[in-house]
């Protein structure tokens, strides 16, 4: 994620959930994970480190909402995409300057005299390039019932991220994977 978001702090986000109209929630009591099948991210961001702190993020939320992890009979399974590329945006910022060629009279008390381009346009030059590096991802997590195998729960984050400012994939996981889990409609009483 920036990894995505790192990822993503600060700047623009945007988060957002949508559920299965008709599926009954508290029947969900237990959960697993599935592997993602897509790997293509691996050129940007560390996958190692990545599934590290989503595993770790993710029991930590699912234990909050009350949730149980079982690998033998889960009720749900979790799995996540994650789209990143990165970008490059070369900024060339031109500078206006005016440069009037001035001859000073010979005559005391007598007006400057500012001669222009013939055409009376201004100068222009290119000021300093700048390349600018970003990381642009989408991450998606879907919950899908183990019996119907149907997704019943998905999220969706996104963002740009200036690469410049990118914070580490575990600080960026505990930002992104609350947000994303902020609409879980699953809420098992204590």
């Amino acid at each position: 994620m920036a990894f995505l978001f790192a990822a993503c702090s600060s700047g623009p986000k945007m988060y957002s959930s949508e559920n299965l109209n008709g599926v009954d929630f508290s029947k969900y009591k237990t959960y697993a994970f599935l592997p993602t099948k897509d790997t293509a991210y691996s050129k940007v961001v560390d996958r190692k480190k990545l599934v590290a702190a989503l595993t770790e993020e993710g029991f930590r939320i699912l234990s909050e909402k009350g949730m149980q992890y079982d690998t033998a009979n889960p009720d749900v399974l979790f799995r996540y995409n994650l789209v990143m590329k990165k970008d490059y945006h070369v900024n060339r910022d031109q500078q206006v300057t005016y440069s009037p060629y001035i001859e000073t009279a010979n005559m005391p008390n007598q007006p400057k005299i500012y001669y222009f381009s013939s055409d009376n346009r201004p100068e222009v030059y290119n000021g300093n390039a700048q390349l600018e590096s970003y990381r642009d991802g989408t991450m998606v997590i879907d919950m899908i019932d183990h019996k119907t195998n149907e997704v019943v729960w998905r999220s969706t984050a996104q963002a740009r991220k200036e690469e410049a400012s990118l914070m580490d994939i575990k600080t960026t996981v505990q930002i992104v994977i609350p947000n994303m889990f902020h609409k879980f409609p699953v809420k098992i009483k204590k």
